[in-house]
C-alpha cells in the first residue's frame, strides 16, 4: 500500500538525496525531478566529471516553500487556472465566456 502524499517522510535539511529518492518523496516521476533540476527550480550540486547529482533536503524544502508561496498568492488574489485562459476561451460546454 502506498503512502498518501500528505504522509510523506520528513525531509531532513542536511541529508543528501538521490534523484530517485526525491522523486519518491515528492510522489513524482524521475523525469519530473530531472525537469525541475534542468529548469533550476530544484537546486543540486554535481562535482566536475561526475554523473552523480547531490540534492540536499534543504534544497527540496526551499523549492516546496517557493511553490507553496506562489500557489497561496494565486489563491489569495483569485488567480488560478482561469487567469491563464485567454478571454475568448470557451468553457467545458463549448459556451463562450462573457467579455
Amino acid at each position: 500500500m502506498c503512502a498518501h502524499h500528505s504522509q510523506r517522510p520528513p525531509i531532513v535539511p542536511n541529508r543528501v538525496y538521490t534523484r530517485d529518492e526525491v522523486a519518491e518523496i515528492l510522489s513524482v516521476s524521475l523525469s519530473t525531478v530531472k525537469r525541475l533540476l534542468a529548469s533550476g527550480e530544484l537546486r543540486a550540486s554535481q562535482p566536475p566529471g561526475m554523473r552523480r547529482v547531490f540534492i540536499t533536503g534543504q534544497a527540496i524544502l526551499e523549492m516546496l516553500e517557493r511553490n507553496e508561496t506562489v500557489a497561496h498568492s494565486q489563491r489569495s488574489s483569485g488567480r488560478g487556472d482561469q487567469a491563464r485562459r485567454p478571454p475568448d476561451a470557451q468553457n467545458a460546454l463549448g459556451e463562450r465566456r462573457p467579455e
